[in-house]
């Protein structure tokens, strides 16, 4: 595996530092144990797809400065671009009011005014109002505005207008600012009182007009109400002449209530009336059961229950429980003869304790059948007790509702009769009355509106002047600054997300938990980056990271010794997507693990096309592997003892079309199993999977494959293709391994016993 950097580049291939028998090599990267299951599955994982939001984070943190520097370049640009394209101009305002509530005439009250939520709506509609195409025409059509360089020189002026106006009410609920920016102090001012004159008098028109046609309107529903209050006084007249009765406003009106009290009386004495009755019948139903008791039969269920709480069968039941236990100890340590003579003691103890179950389950039968009898009775009693309460209660209720409906039902004949009296009004003389007193209140109303309009009849503006625009005497540079910090921090923003997004775009491993969780593959182990720099002194006392390293490796080595044990799995391809993800590294470093672990050994370099073990052990690349894919050489000649026991290497040798293509015989599987009945372990570093075909030949021929993946290098996407690919095949994967991750276990602060020949 390639040295990992804090940046996540790699540097190229670390030499072996041979130490001795027992020396390690220089491991730059350490193994967290995830757990190996003995299908390949990954435990928790989930399945993946697309990046999550902590990668997006992950590529700030890597691209920041260079995000930050672009983003500061394209920054001073805009705001020099943004100071160029728009330079400070003069700004005058002009300040209107405009009143919440309308001043107040000489007879007019203040029936116009507004509430906050109408008062906020109406200011929204005056802001709008003051850039209206009439208003900003009016302006214009002035001899004096018109005639102006800073509005004649314009291409056009109404547009100028629009474009540069502008309206807020930022110094307060009534008030109206109205600026406008230019370049030349005192023809914008001009420009400016010329626009707010003319939307006082535009405001001023409106109201004067809206007054007129509200007075028209009045004068309209006043001759119409006072027609329809003489036609409805003429009724009335009328039908008083032909009645001869005086007012029957309230007998008219009660009787309707009372004619519903006594619908609701009734409807209440039914209710209780049904109630009564089902009662009754219930309550005989009851003293029927007590004359003629049936037999109560005890159930299975009702003797179970009385049982789960009965202290002797609990102690029976755990007695029986122990002797069950002791039989299946006897069954698993013991077989044959020997097994059948241990179990006959327990068998008889749980006969017996069987028999004493079934005994004391016939004992509590009598005792069950009381309890449920016993409370059955007691269940029948209270029923019987409730329902007589009921009965009283509703024959009480019954009684006084029947009182109460004959009253009433007197109290409405009474009046009934009352009203349909030949020599009494009817209800429509009542409903005449009515209408004529509404008529003749509101025709007062409106003819004294009315009278108060044509006494008053120019109503006072809402909006006045209250400060008129002078001419500015210094530039505005406020516009300026917000354009351009706008454009720069936009710039500054837009450049830093690009960056983030193209590297985030590139969906590298950033930690561990993106290979289970956004691709749902495998995870082995992970392997934290070695250190830059290693103290002497941490060496010297075994505190190092070194020995911590190699105790990591250690640990993934126990997993595959385990998968060995269990599966038989002993010849093992490390691959990876592409080249440069440390493969090769995590391949050499394994094996000698294993070869400390008093393994016999053996590593082949099977990168037919990039070999670089042999570099890493100071030994010639030919012959090799390749020679004998090609049958140009034998297994003993290519076999070459290491600087550590246990260790044996085959070098790649000198590869071509020839050998790599025999990658896919069969031959090689007869190779490897050769190989077996003189190793106890076979690590194969294989090519790359995604360029060449080779690591998909070759892995048809081992028990298991590793895919390395190294972090801030590798792909999401690259590593998810290539796993398939493996696994496509039919070829068995182990699982994943991230190279580079950060230290998460601590274990850098702990003593580690200092190893044989250091």
């Amino acid at each position: 595996m390639l040295p990992v950097d804090p940046n996540g580049t790699s540097s190229g291939p670390p030499p072996v530092r041979v130490l001795g028998e027992q020396a390690p090599i220089v491991y730059p990267v350490a193994v967290q144990d995830h757990g190996l299951s003995s299908n390949g599955s990954a435990v928790g994982s989930s399945p993946g797809g697309e990046a999550s939001g902590a990668s997006f984070l992950h590529a700030l943190r890597r691209r920041w400065f260079v995000g930050a520097s672009l983003g500061l370049v394209c920054a001073s640009f805009a705001v020099a671009l943004t100071c160029w394209l728009a330079p400070p101009r003069y700004k005058a305002q002009s300040l209107v009011h405009v009143a919440v509530r309308p001043p107040k005439g000489v007879f007019m009250n203040q029936t116009d005014y507004m509430s906050s939520e109408e008062f906020t709506a109406f200011m929204k509609t005056q802001t709008a109002a003051v850039k209206t195409r009439p208003v900003l025409e009016a302006a214009l059509r002035q001899p004096q505005i018109a005639e102006l360089q800073e509005v004649s020189s314009q291409p056009d002026p109404l547009a100028w207008l629009e474009k540069n106006l502008e309206v807020d009410t930022t110094l307060g609920a009534e008030i109206l600012r109205v600026s406008l920016s230019g370049d030349r102090p005192d023809e914008v001012a001009s420009v400016l009182n010329a626009i707010a004159d003319a939307y006082l008098q535009q405001v001023s028109q409106r109201e004067q007009s809206e007054h007129l046609a509200r007075l028209q309107q009045l004068q309209e529903n006043y001759r119409q109400y006072q027609e329809g209050l003489r036609a409805k006084r003429t009724a009335l007249k009328e039908l008083e002449d032909q009645l001869h009765v005086d007012d029957p406003q309230n007998l008219t009106m009660r009787y309707p209530a009372e004619v519903q009290q006594l619908k609701n009386t009734e409807s209440l004495l039914l209710t209780t009336t049904l109630d009564l009755n089902r009662t009754v019948k219930e309550l005989e139903g009851l003293q029927e059961q007590e004359k003629r008791p049936a037999k109560i039969t005890v159930g299975e269920a009702a003797t179970d229950e009385y049982l789960r709480q009965d202290p002797i069968h609990m102690r029976l039941v755990a007695r029986l429980a122990t002797i069950e236990e002791e039989i299946e100890q006897i069954r698993a340590i013991s077989k044959g003869d020997s097994q059948s003579k241990n179990l006959e003691g327990p068998f008889k103890k749980r006969t017996a304790a069987q028999a004493a179950l079934e005994a004391r389950r016939r004992e509590a039968q009598p005792q069950v059948q009381a309890y449920v009898e016993r409370k059955t009775a007691e269940e029948r009693a209270a029923s019987f007790a409730k329902l007589k309460t009921d009965k009283v209660l509703l024959e009480d209720r019954a009684k006084t509702l029947s009182a109460e409906m004959e009253r009433q039902k007197e109290l409405v004949k009474r009046m009934g009769s009352a009203i349909h009296q030949p020599d009494k009004p009817s209800t429509d003389l009542e409903v005449l009355r009515q209408e004529v007193k509404q008529r003749e209140e509101t025709s007062k109303r409106v003819a004294d509106q009315i009278e108060i309009m044509r006494v008053e009849p120019r109503p006072v503006s809402r909006a006045s002047l209250l400060e008129a625009a002078e001419p500015p005497r210094a530039k505005n540079y406020q516009v300026q600054i917000k354009m351009a910090g706008a454009a720069g921090f936009g710039a500054f923003a837009l450049a830093l997300f690009a960056v983030t997004w193209r590297e985030h775009r590139a969906r590298k491993v950033y930690a561990a938990a993106d290979v289970v969780e956004n691709l749902g593959i495998k995870l082995i182990g992970t392997l934290p980056a070695l250190p830059a720099q290693v103290r002497d002194d941490d060496r010297s006392n075994g505190r190092g990271p070194e020995n911590a390293l190699c105790e990591a490796v250690d640990a993934l080595r126990a997993q595959l010794l385990r998968a060995a044990d269990r599966d038989g799995v002993r010849v093992v391809m490390i691959a990876s997507a592409n080249a440069g993800e440390g493969k090769t590294s995590l391949a050499t470093q394994l094996a000698a693990s294993f070869a400390r672990a008093w393994r016999k050994t053996l590593l082949i370099d099977g990168d037919l096309r990039h070999p670089g073990i042999h570099r890493q052990f100071d030994m010639p690349l030919e012959p090799g592997f390749s020679e004998v894919l090609r049958g140009e050489a034998e297994c003993d000649d290519v076999v070459r003892p290491t600087p550590l026991s246990r260790l044996w290497l085959i070098p790649a040798g000198h590869g071509d079309a020839h050998a790599t293509q025999a990658l896919a015989q069969k031959e090689v599987r007869l190779f490897l199993e050769r190989l077996k009945e003189q190793y106890d372990f076979i690590i194969v570093d294989s090519s790359p999977v995604l360029p060449v075909a080779d690591a998909l030949s070759l892995g048809q021929h081992v028990d298991a494959v590793v895919l390395a993946i190294l972090r801030d290098v590798s792909r999401l996407p690259a590593v998810q293709t290539s796993y398939q690919r493996l696994a496509s095949l039919g070829i068995r994967m182990l699982g994943t391994i991230v190279l580079g991750a950060s230290e998460e276990s601590g274990s850098l602060g702990y003593p580690y016993p200092a190893r044989i020949g250091q």
